[in-house]
C-alpha cells in the first residue's frame, strides 16, 4: 500500500545517488536497483555484505543500515525484511517470502485512501494534521484529498485539543472509545519497544510523552527509547541486556522517582515475555533512578 501511494515520486536515497556529486546517473542508478533485484530474486534472502561483495555499482552510501538500496527494493514492492543476522539485517524476496501471492498494488489514489482508514483505525483519535505529518513524503493536497474521500467514516470525537486541532476517529471506533475503564488501575499496561509507531504518527506528541521529557525518549542523532505506557501516556523509558548463562536484564528508568506499584508489578510480567522472546532466562528488573544515556 505504502509502494502504491509513493509510487512514481523520487525518494530521499534516490536523490542521493543522483546528487552532482554521485558517479551514476539516472539510467545507471536504475539499472543498479534493478540488478540488485535479480540478484535478491535469485538467491531469495541478501544482507548488505553480501550485496557489497556482488559487486552491483552503487555508491557507499547507499549501502547504509538506514535504508539505502534495500529501502528502494522495500519500496517498489522487491524485498521483504527477513530477520537479523550476524549483526546485520537480512532481506528476503517478495516471491520467496510470500510464494504464490498475488502482487497488484492499487493506484496511487487508491492507496491514498486506503491509508487514511488504515491510519485512523490504528492512531486515532487524530487529527488531519496527524495524518499528513505521518505521510510526510506526499504533497499536503494529496493527503487533504484522501480525507475528503473518507470524510463520513469519520466522527469528531470531543473538543479541539491546543496545538493538535479537531480529533477525528472512525465511527466504527466509537463505542471502544467510550468504554475504557474509569480506573487508572484498570487501564493495560504496556511496554512499547523502540521506534513504536505510536511515537511516530503524530505531530503533537505530548498526550503521550510530557514536553519535559522528550529527550528521555527522543534521542540525540535519531533513536527512540522504548517506553513503558500507564494510563496511555509514558510514564518510564526501558532496556534490556543480554546477560551471560543465557538471561536478559531488564532496566527500567521512570520519569517520576519510582513506578506504580501495579506498573511495577505488570512490567516485571511482561518482562519474563521479552525474555521468552529472545529464547533466554528472564532476570530481576531493575528500577533505576538515573536516565538512560
Amino acid at each position: 500500500m505504502i509502494q502504491a501511494a509513493f509510487a512514481g515520486r523520487r525518494t530521499w536515497w534516490e536523490r542521493q545517488a543522483l546528487s552532482p556529486d554521485s558517479p551514476l546517473d539516472p539510467t545507471a542508478f536504475r539499472e543498479g536497483i534493478a540488478r540488485a533485484a535479480e540478484l535478491l530474486r535469485a538467491r531469495g534472502t541478501l544482507s548488505r555484505k553480501e550485496l557489497r561483495a556482488s559487486g552491483v555499482p552503487m555508491p557507499p552510501e547507499l549501502f547504509s543500515p538506514w535504508g539505502g538500496v534495500f529501502a528502494e527494493l522495500v519500496r517498489i514492492g522487491e524485498a521483504c525484511h527477513a530477520r537479523w543476522e550476524g549483526g546485520e539485517a537480512r532481506y528476503a524476496h517478495r516471491e520467496h517470502w510470500l510464494p504464490g501471492a498475488p502482487w497488484t498494488p492499487p493506484s496511487a489514489a487508491e492507496a491514498n485512501v486506503e491509508l487514511a482508514r488504515r491510519f485512523f483505525a490504528c492512531y486515532g483519535p487524530a487529527t488531519h494534521a496527524d495524518f499528513a505529518y505521518w505521510l510526510s513524503g506526499l504533497q499536503p493536497g494529496v493527503a487533504r484529498v484522501a480525507l475528503q474521500t473518507i470524510g463520513d467514516e469519520l466522527a469528531e470525537v470531543g473538543a479541539a485539543v491546543p496545538g493538535k486541532g479537531k480529533l477525528f476517529a472512525h465511527r466504527a471506533d466509537l463505542d471502544a472509545l467510550h468504554a475504557v475503564p474509569p480506573e487508572r488501575e484498570a487501564w493495560p499496561v504496556r511496554m512499547l519497544g523502540r521506534f513504536d509507531p505510536l511515537l511516530l504518527a503524530h505531530r503533537v506528541k505530548d498526550w503521550v510523552v510530557p514536553k519535559k521529557y522528550y529527550a528521555r525518549v527522543w534521542r540525540p542523532a535519531g533513536p527512540i527509547e522504548a517506553v513503558v505506557l500507564e494510563h496511555g501516556r509514558a510514564v518510564a523509558t526501558w532496556r534490556y541486556d543480554r546477560l551471560g548463562a543465557g538471561t536478559l536484564s531488564v532496566r527500567v528508568f521512570p520519569f517520576g522517582r519510582t513506578l506504580a506499584r501495579h506498573v511495577g508489578k505488570e512490567v516485571r510480567r511482561q518482562a519474563k515475555d521479552v525474555a521468552r522472546f529472545f529464547g533466554l532466562k528472564p532476570a530481576a528488573v531493575r528500577v533505576e533512578r538515573a536516565m538512560a544515556t
